[in-house]
């Protein structure tokens, strides 16, 4: 084969690889973006990212890094971030952190391993934040106390065997569905507002929740917001007498 046949042949190949690197306007103010085929966030070069607010990220194919170190990524408006079409997502040391007013993140379906504090900004913005159908094992009090003004939470369809829940005073729905956890406690005093709790598909063979002692010792009676409980299909033989009787009507 002649060196002119294989230069065409290389130079079809690049034009073809390139052409599937796309992103598309979604808006004419440049304020939304549907990318495709990005092996980092750094590859947005085409479109001003410095207004950008939303971005949908679609690979077939191409793995995705984000939070390399010393990153020249510049997304400070970015607030919603869809990579739940991202097969092959690698979080760096620094993650998200780059990305001070994120409040909408879903990377379901990424096959993610590892979450740690430092993916994540020291005042973290998030407020959705969708982690399902991946291959997480433990959830620490470390990461999840970063998220403060998280609202809505799915971790549904991990591995987790170990989770955490410290303060988490704007969380009103926890799905920790379709997981490996045996036992699970919950101080309702961490999560005030919390309204839904999924533990359903579990190996649970112990649940507790936990009241504050001031309302336990106190006779002045105490609405809980938890209205919706979900512990079916466990392996729960007994749960722990009265610790129910406080909650008030639950679903």
């Amino acid at each position: 084969m002649s060196f002119l046949n294989l230069s065409i042949i290389w130079l079809i190949c690049f034009v073809a690889t390139a052409a599937t690197q796309t992103c598309e306007i979604e808006d004419s103010k440049f304020y939304s973006l549907k990318c495709q085929e990005l092996s980092s966030l750094e590859e947005i070069n085409d479109f001003p990212t410095r207004n950008l607010t939303d971005l949908q990220i679609i690979n077939t194919q191409t793995k995705l890094t984000i939070g390399a170190a010393n990153s020249s990524l510049n997304m400070p408006r970015l607030s919603f971030l869809d990579l739940s079409h991202v097969p092959r997502l690698e979080l760096l040391s620094e993650g998200f952190s780059n990305l001070p007013y994120l409040m909408h993140l879903n990377i379901s379906d990424c096959g993610v391993e590892q979450l740690l504090a430092s993916h994540f900004p020291t005042v973290c913005p998030i407020i959705e934040f969708d982690a399902s159908d991946n291959t997480l094992s433990v959830l620490t009090k470390d990461l999840l106390s970063k998220f403060s003004k998280l609202i809505f939470a799915v971790f549904a369809n991990n591995s987790l065997t170990h989770v955490e829940v410290p303060y988490m005073r704007s969380l009103g729905i926890l799905d920790l569905s379709h997981n490996n956890l045996t036992t699970f406690n919950i101080t309702l005093g961490n999560c005030p507002y919390l309204k839904k709790l999924y533990l359903n598909n579990n190996k649970l063979t112990q649940f507790q929740i936990t009241l504050p002692a001031e309302i336990v010792n106190s006779s002045v009676e105490k609405v809980f917001s938890l209205k919706a409980l979900d512990l079916s299909n466990n392996s729960i033989s007994e749960l722990i007498e009265n610790q129910f009787e406080l909650l008030g009507e639950l679903v």
